[in-house]
């Protein structure tokens, strides 16, 4: 028996499929499933059939897909199986569901005797597992023999002694899972549940290495893991595949192994020069018509329609910057603390109680300029229909005319618009401009400086490396919501901050584009990486004896009275209301006199999985000098993703 067809069922409609289907599903145009779901992203699931059965596959969604409550990387498709694209409750659910019918037995190849050699790889045309004449003689077989295989056993229901792969597909056998890829699919290896090959060695990184192919051949990639990556012995970083390579995700002693098999046509590199030598005329002629065009036409936008498209954004009380992403419906993208800096999550970002965080603005002037060197003038008023507080990113849409006629269809398509690029391409060392106003430069025409990407900043929240990038082109105050591009002239960062005071950090654009795609949709966006706040409370919070640094889910202590002579306090507190098993967003501050002496919050250590209620202790380390320590202190607890302090 084999599941053969399978029935897609979605808000929109229902479709069925073939076994020999691959069904794709996301928002793009040509997903063979198109949902217009701001929190599905543009290639968000495929399922497929193989070994008898449907699988689904997450293939790199930015917000996940979940089952039961649960975030998932594959499903077997096993009767009726419920799935959410996107966050549960915000995302697209849809059903799968695999009808069985009768099918005639597969014919496999027999397994290699044990003495064999662990894999042979036979390319297309030449001698199969019978000989020159034997069955698989031309369609590129792996056969994998021996008790001791690679990598650990396949997959329950795999074909244990071997398995046929044709043209150039690429084997990969990781933490006991064989799976086989064709070029266009991309696989990540890593300890994250959303991976798609999940190992638990805990030496490899959340998202260690990626394989995918580059149109020519298969190729290893490390995706900054601390650990590293090691083919033959040495740290890679990036290597191109063929035939059967070993992987390391860290050192052979404690990392994890991957055997990488390619298949298909595997020439050598002289073969493929000879292959290129009677192109090589055709294609001069092609490349000398193509750079004819190319200096005609640019390879961007000029540094005057980048400085029309970055515009200054002005508030009753401070000034940022932002840039036109879409003319025709009025969009500009900047950061949330311009435009809306009490959005849910800013605190969380930010460190700061609901209380500390700026009321957002009741009135947003857009300022364009006409060129590099012109002064921006007012003309439009915005208001904000996207935010994420602890992404740090909003989207306005320019709503009226500065003088209040509200804007028509068409009235802004004279507005120049800098595209979207993508940010998941750049590299350390990789050249960005930023382009913004800031207040130090003491001008109201646009600032250009320049630099390199400096490296990647690791965000547990977001499950990234790549959370922010760190920069080194100078950026200041003024300078938020601006724009960063690369050398095409795409919007590839969102300058948003500069780390103790030295080092200049920007958002990749690639975080914004759930936001974007709710702004164009006229849709509602929620942040989905900071819970609401609902029900929680605290209660008989109190100072003890520091005890283990951290946080332990107990209320062991004697109290304090003083903070004469400490350097660390415990803070206890009874919490109920909470998540189980959930991250919980607390906030703890000391204050003395007003003065704040020391700070915690659960961001630090994310995510701590707190029960449903009970009592918790905090250790925080505290600095009283300047203060009088014989006034009695006062402690704040503050909940939720702006940290709102109980009364």
């Amino acid at each position: 028996m084999a599941n053969d067809d399978l029935t897609v069922r979605w808000s929109g409609g229902e479709r069925s499929f073939g076994p020999g289907a691959v069904v794709r599903i996301g928002r793009d145009l040509d997903m063979d499933i198109r949902l217009e779901n701001s929190n599905v992203s543009r290639r968000h699931l495929e399922v497929s059939c193989s070994d008898g059965r449907w699988h689904a596959r997450d293939v790199g969604s930015a917000q996940g897909t979940w089952q039961a409550g649960g975030q998932v990387s594959s499903v077997d498709i096993v009767g009726p199986v419920e799935l959410s694209l996107g966050r549960e409750g915000i995302g697209e659910r849809i059903t799968l569901e695999a009808r069985a019918t009768a099918q005639p037995d597969a014919t496999v190849l027999p397994a290699a005797p044990a003495a064999a050699a662990p894999t042979e790889v036979v390319p297309p045309g030449a001698g199969g597992v019978g000989g020159p004449s034997g069955a698989g003689a031309s369609d590129g077989t792996i056969v994998v023999g021996g008790q001791n295989r690679p990598g650990g056993a396949l997959r329950e229901g795999a074909i244990a002694g071997a398995t046929v792969v044709t043209g150039e597909s690429l084997t990969l056998e990781c933490a006991g899972r064989s799976t086989v890829i064709s070029p266009g699919a991309t696989v990540v290896v890593g300890r994250d549940a959303a991976c798609d090959l999940v190992t638990t060695n805990p030496t490899v990184s959340r998202q260690h290495a990626r394989f995918s192919h580059d149109g020519t051949s298969w190729l290893l990639e490390d995706l900054g893991s601390s650990s590293g990556t090691f083919v033959d012995g040495k740290r890679v970083t990036s290597k191109t595949l063929e035939g059967r390579v070993a992987v390391w995700l860290g050192d052979e002693e404690t990392g994890e192994r991957v055997i990488a098999s390619t298949s298909g046509s595997h020439r050598t590199r002289a073969e493929r020069r000879r292959r290129l030598v009677p192109f090589l005329a055709i294609a001069t002629v092609i490349i000398a018509g193509l750079l004819a065009a190319f200096l005609l036409i640019g390879r961007g936008p000029d540094e005057d329609e980048l400085a029309r498209g970055t515009v200054r954004i002005s508030t009753a009380d401070w000034i940022g910057s932002g840039t036109i992403i879409d003319a025709h419906n009025g969009l500009i993208l900047t950061n949330a603390h311009v435009v809306a800096p009490s959005s849910p999550g800013a605190g969380v970002f930010r460190r700061k109680l609901s209380s500390e965080l700026e009321d957002n603005p009741k009135r947003l002037v857009i300022e364009i300029a006409d060129g590099k060197e012109r002064d921006a003038e007012p003309r439009y008023l915005g208001e904000v229909v996207a935010s994420d507080g602890y992404l740090d990113l909003a989207v306005v849409k320019i709503t009226k005319t500065v003088g209040g006629r509200i804007i028509e269809p068409g009235d802004l398509d004279g507005l120049v618009e800098i595209a979207v690029g993508d940010s998941d391409e750049l590299t350390t060392g990789d050249a960005v401009r930023i382009l913004g106003y800031p207040l130090a430069a003491n001008s109201r025409t646009v600032t250009l400086t320049e630099g390199v990407v400096s490296g990647p900043v690791k965000d547990d929240r977001l499950g990234s490396n790549r959370g922010m990038l760190n920069i080194s082109a100078d950026i200041r105050g003024g300078n938020s919501g601006g724009l960063a591009v690369n050398d095409d002239g795409e919007l590839i960062g969102i300058p948003t901050l500069v780390r103790g005071e030295q080092v200049s950090s920007m958002r990749p654009a690639s975080w914004a584009v759930p936001l974007i795609e709710a702004a164009r949709q006229g849709k509602s966006y929620t942040s989905p990486w900071v819970r609401p706040l609902q029900d929680e409370s605290v209660s008989d919070y109190r100072l003890v004896t520091p005890g283990t640094a951290g946080i332990e889910f107990n209320c062991k202590g004697d109290p304090v009275r003083s903070l004469d002579g400490l350097s660390a306090v415990g803070i206890a507190f009874d919490f109920d209301g909470f998540t189980a098993g959930k991250h919980q967003d607390v906030f703890l501050a000391l204050l003395v006199d007003g003065e704040v002496v020391g700070r915690w919050t659960a961001a630090n250590e994310y995510p701590v999985k707190w029960p449903a209620s009970g009592c918790a202790t905090v250790s925080i380390p505290i600095d009283v000098s300047g203060v009088d320590t014989t006034l009695k202190p006062r402690l704040v607890v503050g909940l939720g993703p702006n940290y709102v302090a109980p009364d």
